[in-house]
């Protein structure tokens, strides 16, 4: 039997057999309610938002409760571009069935348990319409009525607060840092930019009309779970709804077999939990990952098995199908713990006066010296480099474990942790150097083992020194990188201590250094400035040549910013002589990649015959022939392949001792 949504009537919905269409699904799910005695209807948009199902007085909704509640323990809401200009489209061609919209009923309000995202996106387009009629004093109070129907906000959203702001007949989304709970205000305004733009795109005010009144007649199956006592709760109900339809995320369904798992009597206390895991999950966003679906994901592939499916599902069974309560708790627990704790740490990191006590105690009789300064440096760049996901869990089990446990901070030695933390900083950005994928099979549990063995902390420092032995040998040199990986590189080759493992400083802009184009200048006028005693003389540098190599490895150094500045846009032999005299003045050693650099370029006969013509002080026609010539040699293809390969073998033998 297939069922139209226009046809599916009140008649339809009985407590026997309830047929449930959703625009998301293949097929028509059937589903009894037999055993949960729920109040089910279907019902218009704009009924739903008036709480008023047409029906009689509270047949469907109380009249005492006036509020759609979006708890905390429902996930954000992340609905894509496509997802919602489909909906938009579909609604401007005709009124149509929105799907199942299940609420739990409890004693102040209705709290949403699924629909949110369908449910929000009607109410922003609304609120789009309400704004459109900005000056139409008539027009805005017939919307008013749904989005304020009893004087308030009719949806609200406990992970954002209060993001509608009326302000001179305009509603304005604002949603404060300290209230977004999820990270959700890009996706609040990505929503509601983007439905704006439709409406305005709608055109005349026939059209737009046209569209308000097929938006406020779509309709939807509402189902009301307003009994608290039994064994099935409204998050089972949910999940057993959609579930076969593959609708639902990893935190979904997962958070469905909790509340499956749970009695009745911890509910209050699983969304408390829940609530708590989202908000940590939320703040992982800025490690790269994507959800609270993922953290979940990542988190049981390196506390417990790489052999498990994304959907956590196992010869048919859920993750979840085989524990206990008791035991789904403890699990809870631990994910709740381990994001507290990286978090914590990563907040620390970020403070002035952070120096690692609480992680190694040894670390308080160093506190004078800079060695913070680049430990939080290291740790920093681990948790927020791009493209290594899975790489940063051996750092965050490292943490979780060590502030888990209370004798170990006594234990690790200020020197141990700093081994630690470098070399698993060394670790991460060879991976993203080698252009490794993420994939679980890259997942490493040799820190994990080695810390809960009976030599953690000696055994940890070997598993780190392991780990990153084993993607140096697969190092190779691209042809360009940014500011950040090319520091990484350079740092390396300049500042590593391969006796102890360790790297005391990393070239960064905040550490005041910057980053040089040496050959070719960083400006739009592709020119060099030939210096003499008298003059600057501007030389042309070819344009295709500029636009290939001006960002390529073998054209950029890092030094300091001052030394920077004083190299400007001149030419290669005044560089050249001013970097030498530089560190000369200074008593102190040229940094290796520029002084492997400056070798390479002295040991050209090209730059020979060029040193010579500004000694010489010859003519500007002159210099410039020699200098194309000079160009064309450094940037010929076997002089580059040769350069690269130096840095290559620079970086390898910065670890040899």
């Amino acid at each position: 039997m297939v069922l139209e949504p226009s046809r599916i009537e009140r008649n339809d919905v009985n407590n026997s057999n309830l047929f449930l269409y959703s625009e998301f699904a293949p097929i028509i799910q059937i589903y009894s309610l037999k055993e949960t005695d729920m109040i089910s209807f279907v019902i218009k948009l704009y009924n739903l938002f008036a709480m008023d199902s047409g029906f009689g007085q509270e047949i469907n909704f109380k009249t005492d409760k006036h509020r759609l509640v979006i708890p905390l323990y429902q996930r954000e809401y992340k609905w894509e571009d496509e997802r919602i200009t489909s909906l938009l489209s579909d609604i401007h061609k005709s009124s149509k069935f929105l799907g199942n919209i299940i609420l739990d009923e409890d004693e102040v309000d209705y709290k949403i348990v699924d629909g949110q995202q369908r449910l929000t996106t009607c109410f922003l387009i609304l609120i789009a319409l309400y704004n459109h009629y900005h000056g139409h004093r008539l027009e805005q109070e017939t919307i008013r009525r749904s989005l304020t129907p009893f004087g308030r906000i009719l949806i609200e959203n406990d992970s954002v607060g209060n993001y509608l702001v009326l302000d001179d007949d305009r509603y304005d989304l604002i949603i404060s840092e300290e209230a977004d709970i999820y990270g959700q205000r890009e996706d609040f305004r990505r929503a509601y930019q983007l439905i704006n733009e439709f409406v305005i795109n709608l055109g005349s005010n026939t059209r737009i009309n046209d569209f308000k009144q097929k938006l406020l007649d779509c309709e939807m199956l509402v189902l009301i779970n307003d009994q608290h006592d039994r064994s099935h709760p409204v998050e089972q109900l949910f999940l057993d709804i959609n579930e076969k339809a593959q609708l639902l995320k990893v935190e979904d369904i997962f958070k469905g077999h909790c509340f499956e798992k749970y009695d009745t009597l911890f509910y209050s206390e699983l969304r408390d939990k829940w609530a708590k895991l989202k908000r940590n999950a939320s703040l992982f966003k800025r490690f790269d990952f994507d959800d609270t679906s993922e953290y979940i994901y990542t988190y049981l592939l390196e506390t417990d098995s790489t052999a498990l499916p994304k959907n956590l599902t196992i010869s048919g069974k859920h993750y979840l199908t085989e524990k206990t309560m008791d035991e789904t708790d403890t699990l809870l627990n631990s994910m709740i713990e381990f994001g507290e704790r990286v978090n914590q740490f990563y907040g620390n990191l970020k403070t002035t006066d952070y120096r690692f006590v609480d992680l190694c105690n040894n670390s308080n009789e160093f506190r004078a010296t800079e060695d913070h300064l680049s430990l939080k440096q290291m740790s920093l760049a681990v948790f927020e480099l791009k493209g290594a996901i899975y790489q940063k869990l051996p750092l965050m089990y490292f943490v979780q474990f060590v502030l888990g446990n209370e004798d170990l901070p006594g234990i690790i030695q200020h020197n141990e942790f700093k081994k630690i933390i470098t070399n698993l900083y060394v670790y991460t950005y060879l991976f993203v150097l080698s252009g490794g994928k993420k994939s679980k099979a890259g997942i490493d549990h040799s820190v994990k083992e080695a810390l809960n063995s009976e030599r953690p902390i000696p055994n940890t420092v070997e598993a780190a020194k392991n780990l990153r032995n084993d993607y140096l040998g697969g190092f190779s040199v691209q042809d360009a990188y940014p500011f950040e990986k090319l520091s990484f590189i350079y740092s390396i080759i300049d500042k590593y201590d391969a006796n102890d493992n360790w790297l005391p400083i990393i070239y960064s802009y905040e550490n005041n250094h910057n980053l040089e184009h040496f050959i070719i200048p960083d400006n739009g006028r592709r020119v060099v400035k030939w210096k003499t005693e008298t003059d600057n003389h501007d030389i042309s540098l070819p344009a295709p040549l500029v636009k290939q190599y001006k960002k390529h490895i073998v054209n950029q150094l890092v030094m300091d910013i001052n030394l920077n500045e004083l190299l400007e846009h001149y030419d290669i032999v005044y560089k050249i002589e001013t970097i030498k005299t530089w560190y000369s003045d200074r008593h102190i050693d040229i940094p290796k990649h520029i002084e492997s650099t400056i070798n390479s370029i002295e040991e050209m006969t090209e730059y020979t015959v060029l040193k010579e013509a500004k000694e010489q002080d010859e003519e500007m026609t002159s210099v410039k022939e020699k200098y194309e010539a000079f160009l064309s040699a450094y940037f010929g293809q076997a002089l580059v392949e040769h350069n690269k390969n130096r840095i290559r073998e620079l970086f390898k033998a910065a670890f040899r001792n």
